[in-house]
């Protein structure tokens, strides 16, 4: 039988972190289309009742993608006590270019 440890799958918490770094990425291409194409072009043809929802998926949206960006840190963290440490350093810079991201305001 084969053991699987932490230690024999260094690449499991990179490819977590890379995942979860697009996922910032693509979260953020979806709040800047909602933000940019849609509430600044169209905020007077919206009703009120339309605005609030859309501002909701804004906020609601800037959580995921913080959260995504949070997970995808604690992944390159998790991956620098596995071998070979390269991978985890790997996984850091991705994630730290994922928690950049998620501070980007608009």
């Amino acid at each position: 039988m084969v053991s699987v440890s932490s230690r024999s799958l260094p690449w499991a918490p990179v490819i977590l972190a890379i995942v979860l770094a697009g996922a910032t990425h693509s979260l953020l291409l979806e709040y800047s289309r909602l933000h940019w194409a849609v509430l600044s072009h169209h905020y007077e043809e919206l009703g009120e009742e339309v605005r609030g929802h859309l501002f909701a998926l804004l906020w609601w949206l800037q959580i995921y993608r913080t959260c995504a960006a949070a997970l995808a840190l604690a992944c390159a963290v998790w991956s620098l006590f596995s071998r070979p440490r390269w991978v985890g350093i790997i996984a850091l810079v991705v994630s730290l270019f994922a928690v950049f991201e998620a501070l980007i305001m608009m």
